[in-house]
């Protein structure tokens, strides 16, 4: 039989009688092992049944009812039951009318308004606190309020170049006019220092210096209308610096 299925194998798939052999003990090998296999699992697995025992799970639900049910139900006290309410109640946060002063007025300082600062006595570092006021307009603010002497008006703001109306506003709520401006000596500071001023033009500076020559000082504002190449509006401009 075995010899059959030996040259059976070789004359099948054309191997020599030793390669038939070889195939023939490797079919056999397979075969035992799986056979080997299919019997420890059905033993295992019987084993495994066998060991469990239902009746045993049946007796341990029956303790842990019985363990649930032998014990009293728990009762309150209405006593403490009331301390437990009142422990709670405590922890009820207090209402904003009983928050006491001392926090409100905690709260009201940090939404307190910036402080005012006076626009002729205020430096680079505060102007650029305000949205939009950088180093060089902070810079040609300062500038221009030295060569004035100091604002006189926030309208005068209008005159440093590149500020719009937005900027001057928000400059106006924050830093307001506290101090005069300084004043001009007309009757006595030089063409250069007069020349120094906004309003006055080198050429009217030597007009005002030929005034003071010939008619002696000027004495109040209204003598400043016998100047003929002073027109009204700079006069205007320039009475904040005279009086």
């Amino acid at each position: 039989m075995i010899k059959y299925i030996i040259n059976a194998i070789s004359q099948g798939l054309a191997f020599s009688r030793t390669e038939a052999k070889g195939t023939f003990i490797l079919i056999i090998i397979v075969i035992l092992s799986i056979t080997s296999f299919k019997f420890i699992s059905t033993r295992i697995k019987n084993e495994t049944m066998n060991e469990y025992d239902p009746s045993e799970l049946a007796t341990w639900v029956e303790e842990v009812k019985a363990s649930y049910s032998s014990r009293p139900p728990k009762t309150v006290d209405k006593y403490e039951a009331a301390d437990n309410w009142l422990s709670k109640e405590k922890e009820i946060p207090q209402p904003i009318s009983k928050i006491s002063s001392e926090t409100r007025i905690r709260k009201e300082e940090v939404f307190e308004k910036p402080r005012l600062i006076d626009l002729n006595s205020a430096n680079a570092v505060e102007l650029q606190k305000i949205r939009g006021i950088g180093k060089a307009y902070s810079e040609r603010i300062i500038k221009y309020r030295n060569m004035l002497g100091g604002f006189a008006s926030v309208d005068q703001l209008h005159e440093v170049y590149g500020l719009n109306a937005e900027l001057i506003s928000k400059i106006e709520e924050r830093f307001p006019i506290l101090s005069s401006p300084k004043k001009l000596e007309i009757n006595s500071d030089s063409v250069k220092v007069l020349a120094r001023h906004p309003y006055i033009s080198y050429d009217l500076a030597w007009v005002i210096i030929n005034y003071r020559r010939q008619n002696g000082d000027i004495e109040n504002f209204e003598n400043l209308k016998n100047i003929r190449a002073l027109s009204d509006s700079v006069r205007s401009k320039l009475r904040p610096y005279l009086d």
